[in-house]
C-alpha cells in the first residue's frame, strides 16, 4: 500500500510539475511577446520624424517680386542643413525655361541666387538635407513683375511706356496736321 501512496505521489508531483512547466513556459513567451511588441512599437515611434518644415520663404508662395535685377531666393527651415546636398531650380510657368540657381547655405537658411529673371509667373523647386539627413523637398509659386518705369523721379506704372508713346505719336500727328495746314492763324 505504501508503494502504490508512494507511486500515486510521484504521478502527482510529475503531472503538476509538467502543469507548472507549461505555465512558466506560457507565461514566459506572454511576456516575452509582450517586450517584443513594445520594442517594436517603441522603434517604429522613434524612427516616424516628421520632414524638416519650411517656415518662411522670400518670395513668399503666391507673392511677388519686381524684376529688374538678380533674384534671390531665401528659404528658412527649423533646423540647420547640410552644405553639400542642396538645389533649387526656377521653372517658368508660361515659358517652361529651366534655370538652376546658385545654392549657398547658411545654417538653417537656403539662399538662391539667379542672375536677371523676366517678368512672369515661376514655380522654384527647393531640395535640401538637413544635418541629422531628414530631406526637406517642396515648392512655392511667384510671380516677377514688369519692372517699375520712372518719369522724373515718380514711379509709373507698367503700362505707362505704352500710354507715354501712343501720346507722343498724337502730339506729334497733331503737330503735323498744324503745320500742313499752314500754321496757326493770325487775326
Amino acid at each position: 500500500m505504501i508503494a502504490f501512496g508512494a507511486a500515486t505521489h510521484r504521478e502527482e508531483a510529475a503531472v503538476m510539475s509538467a502543469a507548472v512547466f507549461r505555465t512558466v513556459h506560457r507565461v514566459g513567451a506572454l511576456v516575452a511577446a509582450c517586450v517584443l511588441t513594445v520594442g517594436l512599437l517603441g522603434g517604429w515611434a522613434g524612427t516616424a520624424q516628421a520632414a524638416p518644415r519650411l517656415e518662411s520663404s522670400t518670395p513668399e508662395d503666391g507673392g511677388s517680386i519686381p524684376a529688374g535685377g538678380p533674384v534671390e531666393i531665401v528659404l528658412r527651415f527649423g533646423e540647420p542643413l547640410r552644405s553639400d546636398d542642396a538645389s533649387l531650380v526656377l521653372v517658368g510657368e508660361d515659358s517652361g525655361r529651366r534655370l538652376r540657381a546658385n545654392v549657398q547655405i547658411e545654417g538653417e537658411t537656403l539662399h538662391g541666387l539667379l542672375p536677371e529673371v523676366p517678368p512672369g509667373n515661376y514655380r522654384a523647386s527647393y531640395r535640401a538635407t538637413t544635418e541629422s539627413g531628414d530631406t526637406a523637398d517642396g515648392e512655392l509659386s511667384f510671380t516677377v513683375s514688369a519692372p517699375a518705369v520712372s518719369l522724373l523721379g515718380l514711379e509709373l506704372p507698367s503700362w505707362a511706356p505704352t500710354a507715354l508713346v501712343v501720346l507722343f505719336v498724337a502730339i506729334a500727328a497733331l503737330a503735323v496736321i498744324v503745320i500742313s495746314a499752314g500754321g496757326p492763324r493770325r487775326a
